[in-house]
């Protein structure tokens, strides 16, 4: 300590003027990357031990015992972890150690995959790597409530909703740290903030547009449906359309006739825009008028020049002759 101590007070010097500072997981991975440098100075195929470590805090997990039924804990954490990757990736609980309750996994299948680093020399991990990785990407993503909208139809979702769950009806909060044979450390946590956000994540809202819904009319129900197909083709889109009983009934429709209607489009989507249910509600029938409204705005275009051409001078009479080789075209 003697010997380094003036380079030490530089070193805290230097990084107390740049303002940057480590917190618990950050001086984790300097201390695994120093460990692994040591190592390795020794043995260049030296690596560290890997695992994906899971801390529960709370009251049940200070108690003389916890209650880990495979099906309520474990088997959610297995499929969050295993479902971002097309590999077996099976956990294997390996360890439990104190600090409230600490369970500590590894892979079942542990041979090694090897990564090239563009920094420093290459590196070799495990299939779980990749998937802990993501997973706990995700999970930071949730406890944070950021959009998770690009997991919309990962399996990785419904592992942690299953998760998240569990550990509500436990009252239980985790901590997760996965810990690389490179000397990476990677670490989220879902408390109640998390798994509030997880549930709110099926809340949903109901949104309306305006659709036009032209076709032939191939069914009628009583009860206020009518179902309009476009084309003729069997995979046609079709819309059931609904009805007022008695606006329905007064239209008196028949089946076969050609329709052209303006739609409501009333959707309920959850915070994934996942669509939940989706109805077509009739507002009106649209008109020959209707359909030349939409082309209004070049119609006002040209009505300069087509009042001009209305007001100017002409006769009843009109001759069309071609022009002379030498004739000029003339402005009318």
């Amino acid at each position: 300590m003697a010997e380094h101590a003036a380079e030490f007070e530089r070193t805290v010097a230097s990084e107390g003027q740049s303002g940057s500072k480590l917190d618990a997981l950050g001086w984790e991975r300097v201390e695994r990357a120093q460990w692994l440098e040591v190592a390795q100075s020794y043995d260049a195929g030296a690596t560290l031990a890997e695992e994906l470590c899971v801390r529960l805090v709370g009251d049940t997990a200070t108690s003389s015992g916890l209650r880990l039924e495979w099906d309520g804990l474990l088997r959610p954490l297995q499929e969050a972890v295993s479902a971002s990757t097309s590999e077996d990736v099976l956990l294997e609980l390996s360890g439990f150690s104190k600090g409230s309750s600490v369970l500590h996994f590894r892979a079942v299948r542990r041979d090694p995959v090897e990564l090239f680093s563009d920094e420093g020399p290459a590196f070799r991990e495990t299939p779980l790597a990749g998937s802990a990785r993501r997973f706990i990407e995700f999970v930071d993503a949730v406890e944070n409530e950021q959009d998770v909208r690009m997991y919309s139809k990962s399996p990785m979702l419904g592992g942690v909703e299953k998760l998240s769950d569990e550990l509500s009806r436990l009252n239980l909060v985790a901590d997760f740290r996965f810990y690389a044979r490179s000397g990476d450390v990677r670490g989220a946590k879902l408390t109640s903030r998390g798994m509030d956000y997880v549930k709110g994540l099926h809340d949903s809202e109901e949104t309306t547009d305006t659709i036009p819904v032209n076709g032939r009319i191939t069914e009628l129900r009583e009860s206020g449906h009518a179902k309009v197909k476009q084309g003729v083709s069997r995979n046609s889109p079709a819309f059931d359309v609904h009805f007022d009983t008695q606006t329905l009934t007064g239209m008196r429709l028949v089946l076969g006739q050609s329709v052209n209607w303006q739609v409501a489009v009333i959707s309920t989507k959850d915070k994934l825009d996942r669509v939940q249910s989706t109805r077509y509600e009739f507002r009106r029938e649209i008109s020959h008028t209707d359909q030349l409204e939409l082309d209004i705005p070049q119609a006002e275009e040209d009505a300069p020049y087509l009042s001009a051409a209305l007001e100017a001078p002409h006769s009843e009479d009109f001759v069309f002759k071609p022009l002379e080789d030498d004739e000029e075209p003339r402005d009318s």
